[in-house]
């Protein structure tokens, strides 16, 4: 994207692709390979983005007191979050920006079919130049990853806002470009190890091993801007906002894990369902302990010079080195409740899992209790038979 002809070659490129994904969501397995499209994973997503136990919709209409006048969706797609925003009761007005026009035109033809007020319009939000003080609520869902200026779209963004507006992100905010660390590669490939050869079976015919780690190149050919800033939108949302609420969503491994395989564990939840609720236990786990980080996350914000009407919320950052601070936060824990037997403890104190962890040195072996009890998750299923 070195001259504005790139730069329109590759805006139209994408505008296609997502255009074209409309007739792949159509078909009943659309989500096949994508890690939310399980229910249970869906549903334990769901739950740890809750923000004062409701979803961020209902939470920003309590929090506003009354429902924004305005909204504006940035890379609204067809609208599903905006119209999911208004029946929350969170705007009496939506608005939304895409650069799809087959995707703009399935929002209008919703928001007529379901008699939501509002208006869809294309735009580059990369170039948008916003009104000043003009709408209550913005956000982004799944989109803002694909956000080339994000230095000028924050800028317009705190513009926008009313002095009581909020901005979220619902997003990716993972390493930019898909380049995942060894560390994800590592664990991905040590917990695929625990399961049986059925559920990590590609529609090709062969069995997932590892998931790897495609060039940026790679990752632009299939879309010119996926995730091309990803990994910096954290840092800036904190510099150009005041963030009041802040939660971690997961997918650092899950995402890598199931990419390929997940329509096994579709085909068979209730002989799944195991090893599902066991993967998310783990990463819980590694991301609660600040291990790995979130590649999901929430983040909710006001602007920096608007009077703030909620306290101020940390950004959880990954520890490096080993964590000395997960032996102070067990304290006061029910450790009873979390040991095991020594001999299965020893065991997967061992594991591959734990070994990669204490290699990176990002683990000691004394704080492993709650890392461990994920593990026996995978032992306890294997054991039983649960293949």
């Amino acid at each position: 994207m070195t001259t504005q002809l790139d730069y329109e070659a590759s805006l139209r490129a994408e505008s296609k692709k997502w255009g074209e994904h409309l007739k792949v969501e159509a078909q009943a397995d659309s989500l096949g390979d994508n890690w939310l499209g399980h229910p249970l994973i869906s549903q334990h997503y769901a739950e740890r983005g809750l923000v004062d136990g409701l979803p961020w919709p209902q939470w920003v209409g309590k929090s506003l007191g009354e429902p924004a006048e305005r909204s504006l969706d940035l890379g609204c797609g067809s609208g599903e979050k905006s119209f999911e925003v208004f029946r929350s009761g969170a705007s009496r007005y939506v608005e939304g920006i895409d650069i799809s026009t087959d995707r703009l035109r399935e929002a209008e033809a919703r928001s007529r079919e379901q008699d939501i007020p509002g208006r869809f319009r294309e735009a580059d939000v990369n170039t948008i130049q916003l009104p000043e003080n003009s709408y209550d609520l913005i956000f982004s869902w799944h989109s803002f990853h694909h956000f080339l200026e994000l230095e000028h779209i924050m800028q317009q963004v705190h513009q926008a806002l009313t002095s009581r507006g909020l901005f979220v992100l619902e997003e990716f905010v993972g390493p930019t470009q898909f380049q995942w660390t060894d560390l994800q590669i590592e664990l991905v490939q040590a917990m695929l190890g625990f399961l049986p050869k059925s559920l990590r079976m590609y529609r090709a015919g062969w069995a997932k091993k590892y998931e790897g780690r495609s060039t940026p190149e790679e990752v632009q050919a299939v879309s010119p801007f996926e995730s091309i800033r990803s990994g910096e939108i954290v840092a800036l949302f904190k510099r150009y906002f005041h963030v009041v609420r802040v939660r971690q969503l997961g997918g650092t491994l899950q995402h890598l894990l199931y990419n390929g395989i997940l329509h096994n564990f579709l085909r068979d939840k209730e002989q799944s369902e195991h090893y599902v609720k066991a993967i998310y236990e783990m990463e819980d786990a590694l991301m609660n302990f600040r291990l790995i980080p979130s590649d999901f996350m929430l983040l909710i914000g006001q602007r920096r010079d608007a009077p703030q009407t909620e306290p101020a919320e940390l950004v959880p950052e990954v520890r490096e080195g080993p964590i000395s601070h997960v032996s102070t936060e067990l304290v006061g824990q029910k450790l009873a409740q979390l040991r095991m037997k020594e001999a299965e403890l020893d065991g997967l104190l061992g594991s591959r899992a734990v070994r990669i962890l204490k290699r990176y040195g990002k683990i000691k072996y004394k704080y492993l209790l709650p890392v461990g009890r994920s593990l026996g998750r995978f032992v306890g299923i294997r054991r039983s038979g649960n293949r």
